[in-house]
């Protein structure tokens, strides 16, 4: 991705949604712009239907928090082993303005990869690497009461690794219960280390 769209998507997310500066849609966005996501409402085409996307969301949710699923960012955008520094430095910018945590880990070919299996060992150890990063950087954001949301979001079969017969080659359960240590082992050593 060139310098200029990066600079694009950062100011379509930080200026247009997160500040609400509405009339930023005219420079970003040319006329023919569609908002490919089925889960919003279709208000067409342009920079006129992202004010209105931006304005309903912004009305309806005034202090939404954005909840980081970095295994989408990882598959997506295929990032290779090792990971560049630019990727790096574009989850720390997702992660500086997140306010939650989807906890699956992912390969940059499997949206979901078994936590128990040797050779995902780096996947993991990388997404541990990200979340200590996102727990850190939220705890310099909230305040004193605010509470951090880590979701153990382990999708269906369709994500999962599975055999020639559909089973899963892992139990998500346990996986998820595995996950919930890790994360909870990980807040204690964050929590002594900032005492």
């Amino acid at each position: 991705m060139s310098d200029q769209n990066k600079s694009v998507v950062r100011r379509l997310f930080e200026e247009l949604w997160n500040k609400g500066n509405l009339s930023l849609a005219d420079q970003l966005l040319t006329p023919n712009y569609t908002h490919h996501d089925s889960s919003s409402p279709d208000f067409g085409h342009g920079p006129e239907g992202e004010r209105r996307r931006v304005t309903l969301y912004r009305n309806a949710f005034p202090d939404l928090r954005l909840t980081a699923d970095l295994s989408h960012y990882v598959v997506g955008r295929e990032f290779a082993w090792p990971i560049a520094p630019e990727n790096h430095a574009m989850i720390h910018r997702v992660l500086d303005n997140s306010w939650g945590l989807h906890g699956r880990v992912a390969s940059r070919e499997q949206i979901q990869v078994q936590l128990g299996f040797p050779q995902h060992r780096d996947w993991v150890d990388l997404f541990m690497g990200w979340w200590e990063y996102g727990i850190r950087s939220w705890r310099q954001r909230a305040g004193p009461d605010a509470t951090l949301t880590f979701l153990c979001e382990l999708g269906p079969p369709t994500y999962a690794m599975t055999d020639a017969d559909g089973y899963e080659l892992s139990d998500r359960w346990q996986e998820a219960l595995a996950m919930r240590d890790m994360i909870r082992a990980l807040w204690r050593r964050i929590e002594l280390e900032d005492r």
